[in-house]
């Protein structure tokens, strides 16, 4: 929370699309961006995303981008803004009972 940015954007006073450093190593930070589901494909997080990577330039900040393989309009939108695959990975997911 001291070392992240973020960014979003408001419709009548609500917060409809977010993006912020979801995690911060040193001198990179991750995006993490979110929209709700009524506001999708209006650009909104492409506008979002857009303003967090000025930042990030200006303050010579390394942007990190990942999604899982599901995420299809998470990669297509980091696709348009200009990232590109530079590998993949696997990630285990199991279920927590409590």
């Amino acid at each position: 929370m001291k070392k992240g940015i973020g960014y979003c954007v408001l419709y009548s006073n609500y917060i409809v699309s977010t993006c912020f450093s979801g995690f911060v190593s040193g001198e990179t930070h991750t995006i993490d961006v979110k929209t709700k589901k009524e506001f999708g494909r209006q650009g909104l997080a492409e506008a979002a995303v857009s303003k967090l990577l000025e930042e990030y330039l200006e303050r010579n900040i390394t942007p990190y981008w990942d999604c899982t393989k599901t995420n299809i309009p998470s990669a297509k939108l980091a696709e348009k803004i200009g990232f590109e695959k530079a590998f993949e990975y696997l990630v285990y997911e199991f279920p927590i009972v409590i």
